[in-house]
């Protein structure tokens, strides 16, 4: 079984990583060429339009045996030029690029190619540079084809390893503006409830933008297109891709000076009081309780960032006629939460209390007087 085949070539791979470099780079190629060489077999016809799903698996395996190899050959202190994953990817490069060019538009296939392009990232780190344009150009090109959210999870890690290196901003925001745009026409065709793995994996892909890269998205033209989606997925009701949402909106809300006021300040004070309808609205009704959680700290960043302007909107939204919860003494609750959200500014813990009663209430799985509290 494929399974157990895996487990002994990581095994042989991790002996290997103990070995000196050229010794342990002579015994990788020969772990890895039978793999290879299937590959070279499997791709050596023209790309047809039908392909027996045998083959698929067949491919797919031996990309799999081809990323077993190198999971787990950790060698961080050898130079690019000596490193194996580095010189083992190089060589074997071209049969994978066209693995993707015969295969890629299958999500299987994709994600198996995806994982070894991880797998190479994150085991070669800096060493890896090299590899880092055709392995982001293949990706960007599958996702084009196949809009599997593996092609997101491999930006990911490329942001996280190389979106600090001085340079890298403006072709890391060029690629993020590409999968920004296939993104958003994905989730505008199917609609925000039919794609929960994509808006997860793209989400995650821009936190770990502003985390490692922000010059790299937060100036980006496309930036305002990714800020309206994350505002049109609040009423999900899935847990995964809700909470990728709140930890993205909440580390924009936190985006720096001079960044903020530069190129943030005035869309947040164009569309304030749709979000925080949005995010009040998922409060008393869509979310589920297991995202209060990431909820409460972003609604707590958003009255800290936007202070007298936030206590208008809040109530703004509070106010509507479309407010989805209609309890007993609604009135009162509402007044005591625009109250307790004032008084509590400075104290994060006891804002997430009064965030999660809140939301019970409007739920009715709580009593109005569980607010009275907080006005002390």
């Amino acid at each position: 079984p494929k399974e157990s085949l895996i487990i002994v070539v990581e095994s042989i791979g991790r002996i290997i990583s103990s070995l000196e470099p050229e010794s342990a780079l002579n015994l990788l190629n020969q772990l890895s060429s039978p793999f290879i060489a299937r590959l070279k077999e499997l791709t050596a016809g023209g790309a047809g339009t039908f392909v027996k799903a045998s083959v698929i698996v067949d491919v797919v395996k031996c990309v799999d045996l081809v990323g077993a190899c190198i999971r787990f050959l950790d060698a961080k202190d050898m130079q690019a030029q000596q490193h194996p994953v580095v010189l083992l990817m190089g060589s074997a490069w071209p049969t994978l690029e066209a693995t993707r060019e015969h295969f890629g538009l299958d999500p299987s296939v994709c994600t198996a190619l995806c994982e070894v392009y991880m797998k190479t990232m994150k085991q070669a780190r800096q060493a890896g540079h090299e590899l880092l344009t055709p392995t982001l150009t293949s990706t960007l090109a599958m996702f084009r084809g196949s809009k599997a959210e593996s092609c997101l999870e491999t930006v990911s890690v490329a942001v996280e390893i190389f979106g600090g290196q001085q340079g890298s901003a403006q072709s890391f925001g060029t690629l993020m503006g590409e999968m920004n745009q296939l993104a958003f026409e994905v989730v505008q065709q199917q609609g925000v409830n039919s794609c929960p793995e994509l808006i997860s994996a793209f989400f995650e892909m821009l936190y770990r933008y502003l985390l490692f890269c922000p010059d790299g998205i937060v100036p980006h033209p496309s930036f305002p297109t990714a800020l309206q989606l994350s505002v049109a997925c609040i009423p999900l009701k899935e847990k995964e891709p809700l909470r990728a949402v709140f930890v993205f909106l909440e580390r924009v809300i936190n985006v720096q000076s001079p960044m903020w006021e530069t190129h943030l300040q005035g869309w947040f004070q164009e569309n304030g009081a749709q979000f925080y309808q949005a995010v009040i609205f998922s409060l008393a009704d869509s979310a589920p309780p297991e995202s209060l959680p990431r909820l409460a700290p972003l609604l707590f960043a958003m009255n800290s960032r936007f202070g007298q302007s936030a206590n208008q909107w809040l109530g703004q939204a509070l106010a509507s006629e479309q407010f989805p919860a209609n309890v007993p003494e609604i009135d009162d609750v509402k007044k005591n939460f625009m109250t307790g959200c004032e008084k509590l500014q400075t104290n994060p813990r006891r804002f997430q209390a009064l965030v999660h009663d809140f939301s019970q209430i409007c739920r009715r799985q709580q009593t109005a007087d569980a607010l009275v509290a907080y006005q002390m």
